[in-house]
């Protein structure tokens, strides 16, 4: 029901489903089946039929390998293609826990640093969807989910030179590359956290080859504009090819492991972290990085919560022990008397990050909430925080996540950029660190 009506077009959507169920209980084809999910993206008008045709060939063989060995009703399934409408997201997992081990320390009272301490400045780059063919000049309203790249358009329909408000475009290499120009002369940061979602959002039509050139390409920009910056990056759930596809380490087939963006990204990023932080990402795509004697920094691979990762389908408890590995870094930056800051894209807490990992995530925040003094994250196309409260009686607020996307030039968001300055105390580094701008 949509507003107390009946939806036709969820309902002409479950239809298919179990129509669906059907073909896989009788052994159809996987040509069979794939030309079905074609034609109920066309019937239903999700998108337009070149796009249903090249995306469901895109995820053929996760349709065909996780989403058709599961008994899943068929609202769920319309969720994820149709959206929240037809209604709520897949919550059929079992609950699961971390092991935390120790007891929470007492958080030391903030105590706001002298005027004259030295400033650190980040920017935070994230969701630059670098659009390698985007056309000045082409048509902003195609129909599509990703314009501005083919055809003549009119008027106020064309393409502009740096990128087309108002439109389901993303922003040419040139607006990149003026952008980080711009960073390195006028800003001059003292790091950079890199927090994921590089390629466009032609998802339909993306292959493990384009999603390398994106990265490639974006990665050695940084290199040439910031050559003595430490740059700290995270994967976003469009690195993969198909989008949002993430299977844990224990997929080892090659036509559907994730082990070629892994070991890619691993040796993309050798150029900015040491060689013992680059066997985690190798094998999940996580790392953890000593920034400082007080400070390290840990990245984590959010497309573990993602609900549109449906490898999670098949087994959702903290994929590549990623959690359980985080539990174990902070338990000795704890002993060690070091401070840290998580990086990661999708935030936790919401409907698009699995229940489970959330609450998983924010009990390890609040365990360990003298010991994080910072996250960031990306993803959600805005500026904006969120903030997390103690489970002890008082509910003081235990921790927040900050999120300020870089060059996110879309149909409703202008151009946006993520700064900040910290204070901070050099000889308890961040120990009392606090966050003095957030410059738009």
């Amino acid at each position: 029901l949509l507003d107390g009506k009946l939806n036709v077009k969820c309902v002409a959507c479950e239809v298919f489903v179990e129509t669906l169920q059907v073909l896989v209980s009788l052994n159809a084809s996987s040509n069979e089946i794939v030309g079905l999910i074609t034609k109920a993206c066309i019937v239903l008008k999700i998108e337009d039929e070149r796009v249903c045709s090249y995306i469901t060939e895109e995820f053929r063989d996760e349709f065909i390998t996780v989403i058709l060995r599961l008994i899943l009703h068929p609202t769920w399934l319309c969720y994820a293609a149709i959206g929240p409408s037809c209604g709520e997201p897949p919550d059929i997992f079992t609950f699961w826990n971390v092991t935390i081990p120790g007891n929470k320390r007492t958080p030391e009272p903030l105590v706001r640093p002298k005027d004259g301490v030295p400033t650190l400045k980040v920017v935070q780059l994230s969701d630059v969807h670098v659009d390698l063919e985007y056309t000045p000049g082409s048509i902003t309203k195609c129909g599509e989910p990703l314009c501005c790249r083919d055809g003549k358009g009119v008027s106020e329909d064309q393409a502009g030179f740096w990128g087309s408000l108002n439109a389901p475009c993303d922003i040419p290499l040139r607006t990149y590359k003026n952008a980080l120009e711009f960073i390195s002369k006028e800003i001059q940061p003292d790091l950079i956290f890199w927090t994921g979602d590089i390629p466009a959002h032609n998802v339909w039509k993306q292959s493990r080859a384009d999603q390398i050139n994106h990265i490639q390409i974006t990665a050695d920009l940084i290199s040439q504009y910031f050559p003595n910056i430490m740059v700290y990056p995270s994967l976003g759930n469009h690195e993969s090819s198909p989008v949002d596809s993430f299977p844990p380490p224990g997929i080892t087939t090659e036509h559907l492991s994730n082990s070629w963006l892994n070991h890619f990204v691993e040796k993309i990023w050798s150029r900015w972290l040491p060689p013992e932080s680059l066997e985690t990402i190798g094998y999940a795509g996580y790392y953890a990085v000593q920034y400082s004697e007080r400070l390290r920094i840990i990245s984590l691979n959010t497309q573990y919560c993602d609900n549109l990762n449906f490898w999670l389908y098949l087994d959702n408890k903290d994929p590549g022990n990623m959690l359980k590995w985080l539990v174990s870094e902070l338990s000795w930056a704890e002993r060690a008397g070091v401070k840290v800051i998580v990086l990661g894209h999708i935030p936790t807490g919401r409907s698009d990050c699995m229940k489970a990992f959330s609450w998983n995530y924010y009990r390890i925040i609040d365990r360990f909430e003298s010991t994080v003094v910072g996250q960031y994250m990306g993803h959600t196309h805005q500026d904006h925080f969120s903030m997390m409260y103690s489970e002890e009686p008082d509910h003081h607020l235990q921790g927040s996540s900050l999120s300020l996307p870089l060059l996110l030039l879309t149909a409703t968001l202008n151009l946006l950029s993520g700064l900040y300055t910290g204070r901070y105390s050099p000889e308890v580094y961040l120990q009392t660190s606090q966050i003095r701008d957030l410059a738009p």
